[in-house]
């Protein structure tokens, strides 16, 4: 029998250990090759974006200050990359306060993947003040917007009872929604979960999830 809380326990000791292991991967596609999801604001500035963030990653001083102009100018993709950069420490000294600034200004215009990442900094609270509601806030826009890594992170708070009255009905639609987009980790907390779960709670998360839609992006 899987049991719950270890599951649950192992899954949050992974996420704090690597500090956003899930937004890594969504970070590693969009820096090293992924098809921009956003229309761009200008002709190529997000596939600029990539290649620029590419080479900053690489150390390449002017990538990044070319990166930085692309982002000042307001396009999105240069933003959550600066971000991701500063983050992460790729190619440049990690700076937190950097990080949130960049990912806010692109969260700010919908982005769900800097959505994803600012909730996962204020939730862990590595470098910045951990700030639940604001972890909450950000965790639950990149999640209705349809983000895999923002919607299992929110079915692990959502089951912790972290800065939310603990609802294993929205755990368990959270991590489904998830698990769906190929999020494993996601798919083995709701397994666990439904070991909690009266068959009633089980048919109405999974109602739940069948249900809900994506809310548009600004």
């Amino acid at each position: 029998m899987v049991d719950v809380r270890k599951t649950a326990a192992k899954f949050r000791r992974a996420i704090r250990r690597a500090l956003g292991t899930l937004v890594a991967a969504v970070f590693a596609l969009v820096i090293y090759g992924q098809e921009p999801k956003d229309k761009p604001k200008s002709p190529n500035s997000q596939w600029n974006a990539a290649s620029l963030a590419t080479a900053a990653t690489k150390g390449d001083k002017v990538a990044l200050l070319q990166l930085n102009i692309l982002a000042v100018q307001g396009h999105s993709s240069a933003q959550f990359n600066l971000g991701s950069i500063y983050d992460f420490g790729d190619g440049t000294p990690q700076d937190p306060v950097q990080a949130v600034h960049w990912y806010t200004r692109a969260a700010e215009q919908g982005d769900s993947d800097a959505e994803y990442s600012l909730g996962r900094m204020y939730w862990g609270g590595r470098g910045i003040p951990r700030d639940a509601s604001q972890a909450l806030f950000w965790l639950t826009r990149a999640a209705e917007h349809g983000n895999a890594s923002g919607q299992g992170l929110l079915g692990l708070i959502y089951f912790d009872g972290e800065g939310v009255k603990k609802d294993y009905v929205v755990a368990y639609m959270w991590n489904t929604l998830a698990a769906a987009q190929g999020v494993d980790v996601a798919r083995k907390l709701r397994d666990a979960l439904a070991k909690a779960m009266t068959p009633t709670q089980i048919a109405e998360a999974q109602h739940r999830a069948q249900e809900w839609k994506p809310k548009t992006r600004p």
